[in-house]
């Protein structure tokens, strides 16, 4: 008896040291889980009048007005969701053809994906059409009548990237969409997840809040972005 005990402790040992291992190599080795802003970088944000040494913050005050939530996490509901919560059929929506895509035409793929096109100048916001989750096949799209990938999309003057959450920031998205892609328009901390995914340091303009700057281009010339809290 207290041999087969002493094998069952063995054996949970040992699995419980290879899943560290495991753990502890894909938060090391996960590509998608970015990466860590370099030199230059690092100069621009600590110079930041919004970073305070540890964390960025608002420069006047500034309360959060999502109210408190009393109810605990529900961590069983989101990997089980409750009946009649995710859709049963896939959710309506239009096919999108690239080749009519014209000037004034605004596309919302979900959530925060939108993509749209002014004075000939095609500009996408928080491309997500894979995962929304650093773990595979975990948290994805809900089927729609019409699935696009990324296939379907044009060329892309300007990517315009909010925050790095998952939901807005896919990794798989960014490498399978970089070559169609001209310039990558990202707030500070963002840019060394794009460059860990191979993207030209040349296409990437990080810029903190309240600024705003003209690009040299072919097209991006026609517009001025800024970046707002």
């Amino acid at each position: 008896m207290i041999r087969l005990l002493l094998i069952s402790l063995k054996t949970l040992l040992v699995i419980v040291l290879l899943t560290a291992v495991g753990v502890i190599a894909f938060l090391w080795l996960a590509p998608v889980l970015g990466g860590s802003p370099d030199q230059k970088s690092t100069a621009v944000i600590e110079d930041s009048p919004n970073f305070d040494g540890r964390k960025f913050v608002n420069t006047i005050a500034t309360t959060v007005s999502t109210p408190d939530s009393d109810e605990p996490m529900d961590i069983w509901g989101m990997i089980s969701p409750r009946p009649g919560k995710n859709p049963s059929s896939p959710l309506p929506s239009r096919s999108f053809d690239k080749t009519t895509f014209g000037n004034g035409d605004l596309v919302w793929f979900g959530h925060s994906t939108v993509l749209m096109k002014t004075t000939d100048v095609t500009v996408m916001i928080d491309p997500v059409f894979l995962n929304a989750s650093p773990i595979p096949f975990t948290i994805q799209p809900f089927p729609t009548q019409h699935n696009h990938t990324i296939e379907h999309l044009p060329e892309i003057d300007v990517v315009v990237i909010s925050h790095d959450h998952y939901d807005h920031l896919d990794y798989r998205a960014i490498v399978e969409m970089d070559a169609k892609v001209e310039r990558y328009l990202v707030p500070l901390g963002v840019k060394a997840h794009l460059q860990r995914w191979g993207v030209a340091d040349k296409k990437i303009r990080e810029m903190d809040w309240h600024k705003s700057e003209r690009w040299t281009g072919t097209t991006v010339p026609r517009i001025k972005p800024s970046v707002l809290p």
